[in-house]
C-alpha cells in the first residue's frame, strides 16, 4: 500500500539542484511524507526520531533516504532493545509540487486472520 503526499514548492524553486537544496533545508515542511511507523517491528516499539541521510533529485525524480531510530520496551532493562531502520521514499516534481509515494505498513492481523 502506498499513500500520496503532495508538497508545494516555492515559485523560485524550479531546477533539480534548487529542489534538492530546498528539501535539505526545509525538512519540517515535508517530513509528514515519511513513513515513521514502527509498530510492525514489534507492538512495543516506540519511535525515538528520524534523520534524513541523503536527498537526490535527478530529472525531476526525487529520492530521500532516511533512518528511523526506535526503542522497544520489554519491561526489563537487560532485554529492552532498539535500533535503526533505513528507509527511502521517492517522488516526482510536477507543476511546482513534489508528489511523494510513501509505503504504508499494513494493519497488523490477529494470528487466526493471517491464515
Amino acid at each position: 500500500m502506498y499513500r500520496q503526499t503532495v508538497v508545494a514548492l516555492p515559485a523560485a524553486v524550479t531546477e533539480d539542484e534548487d529542489v534538492r537544496e530546498w528539501l535539505e533545508e526545509n525538512a519540517e515542511r515535508w517530513s509528514h511524507a515519511l513513513d515513521l511507523e514502527v509498530l510492525h517491528i514489534d507492538p512495543r516499539t516506540n519511535l525515538i526520531g528520524h534523520d534524513i541521510d541523503l536527498v537526490t533529485v535527478d530529472d525531476g525524480q526525487v529520492n530521500v533516504q532516511y533512518t528511523v531510530e526506535y526503542y522497544i520496551y520489554y519491561g526489563c532493562r537487560d532485554i529492552d532493545g532498539g535500533g535503526y531502520d533505513h528507509r527511502d521514499i521517492s517522488g516526482e516534481v510536477v507543476n511546482g509540487t513534489i508528489v511523494f509515494q510513501t509505503f504504508e505498513q499494513p494493519e497488523p492481523l490477529a494470528p487466526d486472520e493471517e491464515l
